[in-house]
């Protein structure tokens, strides 16, 4: 499981950012009121879930331990 990420934020979607972890783009899916705390350029620390499904992987992203539970 990927259990947290720490990087800088490239870009900002509607529904998530990804997130420059060493060279590699991680989408990250995020609540709005999460992400409207975000700038492009900002280096951020999240706590994430991997969501493995059939046919998709999704990976959220919280502010803190209590909402990724």
């Amino acid at each position: 499981m990927i259990a947290s990420l720490k990087g800088s934020i490239v870009a900002i979607e509607t529904d998530s950012i990804v997130l420059d972890v060493g060279g590699i783009g991680y989408q990250v899916y995020v609540a709005a009121p999460v992400k409207d705390n975000f700038h492009v350029g900002e280096a951020i620390f999240l706590y994430t879930r991997l969501v493995i499904r059939e046919d998709n992987w999704t990976l959220c992203g919280f502010d803190n331990k209590e909402s990724r539970e």
